[in-house]
This record gives structure tokens, sequence and C-alpha cells, in this order.
């Protein structure tokens, strides 16, 4: 920013103002007054918009510029993920977070969404989805977004598979009832449960599936059970298989 004084050959001291106040010029060199009196600013910032004007003083008065407003156009930039929701497995009926940060000018408000469901409020920069008691896996999505435009990410909430019990082994005990025996699989959690689906077969035949028996343990692990079935399930048949 120029400014010209004249004190017909007579010395005159140059100083700058903003908004009515002397313009700090700090130690970082960025604002620097030339030797012509101009107002040069590096790499101009959002704070350095404001009125300014020059004053130039002597032994024989004080010379006042007119203002000038300075204006700063700052360059935007839309939004870009900068730790995007990842792929995470969870245990059924476990907790997991989703993070998701986006940077931008301006800073992008980043929200998550179920399918076309808004959770909860957007906040600014980074946003956490917490999720308790998951009995499911789901795709969850995080939208950033500014004027300048909006962008999304998938997040994957999957479902851990429990592995299969090994070396099922099956005895009957009489015609509705039989005794199973398994290895549990390997870290097996304490309280794990687990589903059987019996066949039967006489010499007419193989039987359909009987319903879903479920063994549940009052704490502790498990490695044996006995199925009691419907009284009507099977007459005079042998136990197959174990499902």
């Amino acid at each position: 920013m120029q400014c010209q004084a004249d004190a017909n050959g007579h010395k005159f001291d140059i100083e700058w103002f903003k908004n009515g106040v002397p313009v700090d010029l700090g130690d970082n060199k960025r604002l620097t007054i030339t030797e012509t009196g101009s107002l040069r600013i590096a790499k101009a910032l959002e704070s350095d918009y404001g009125k300014y004007e020059c004053v130039a003083t002597n032994e024989y008065g004080v010379t006042y510029s007119y203002a000038a407003m300075l204006y700063i156009r700052v360059r935007g930039v839309p939004p870009i993920f900068t730790l995007p929701p990842k792929r995470v497995e969870v245990d059924p009926n476990g907790s997991v977070n989703l993070t998701c940060v986006a940077v931008g000018s301006p800073m992008p408000h980043v929200m998550w969404r179920d399918g076309a469901t808004e959770l909860g409020k957007p906040v600014i920069g980074k946003n956490v989805l917490q999720l308790k008691n998951v009995t499911e896996s789901k795709n969850y999505t995080c939208v950033a977004s500014s004027y300048l435009g909006n962008i999304e990410h998938i997040g994957e909430v999957i479902i851990k598979v429990p592995d299969e019990p090994t070396n099922v082994t099956a005895e009957a005990i009489n015609s509705t009832a039989m005794f199973v025996d398994w290895q549990p699989p390997e870290g097996r959690d304490k309280g794990a449960t687990y589903e059987f689906r019996v066949k039967a077969k006489n010499e007419v035949g193989l039987g359909e599936r009987a319903s879903a028996v479920i063994i549940t343990p009052d704490g502790g692990i498990i490695s044996g059970a006995v199925l009691q079935l419907r009284d009507d399930f099977c007459l005079s048949c042998s136990f197959q298989e174990i499902l």
C-alpha cells in the first residue's frame, strides 16, 4: 500500500494506522514499511482486513492520508477427507466407534447418515459415530459439506461370525434325547450360545430337521449337553446327523 508525502525538502516520518490503531509491525517482518513509506504485507491473512491510513509527521506538523480499505480474498478449498471411516468388525451386541475427519476452507460440517436418516447433528471437522449393542452388519455414510460442495464416504460395520465348534459327536439316549459332545472354538468367550438342529432316520428314510435347540450356559465354557427334542420328533428311529 503506497503512501506519498512532500515536505518541500524537509525530512519527515511515516507511520501507518489500521482502524485508527498504529500498525504492529512485529518481529516476523511480514509487515514492513519501505524506504518510500509504503506498507508491504507479505502472505496476507484474513486478519489483515481493515481500514488503513498513513500519517506523515515532522517538526512542522502532521498530515493524514485518505483512508483505504483492504479486502482479503480467501481462496476456497472444497472438503476433503483426511480420515475417512474404515471397515470395522464388532462382536454381536458389542460397541464400536466410527470416526470421520474432513478439512477444507472453510472447514466443512461433518455428519453421519443411516440410509436417508440423519444421525445426530453436523459438527465442524470431526464427527465420531458411537454404536452400541450392534446386532447386524450395516453401512453408514459420512458426509462432509461446505458451500464449495459435498463429499461422502461409506463406513462398514461387520458383525463377527463366530467359529463353529469342532469334533462334534452325538450319542442317542432314547428316541427323543441325545447327548452331544464338541470341542469349543479357540478363543470362545464364556457364556457362548450354541444352536443345534438334528435330523433322524428310520427304515422309511431321512426325516426333516428338527427345530433349533439352543444351549446357553450359565457362565463358563461348555463342551457338551443333552438335547431334549419333542416327544413326537421321532418314532423308532436313529439320530443321523447334527447341523
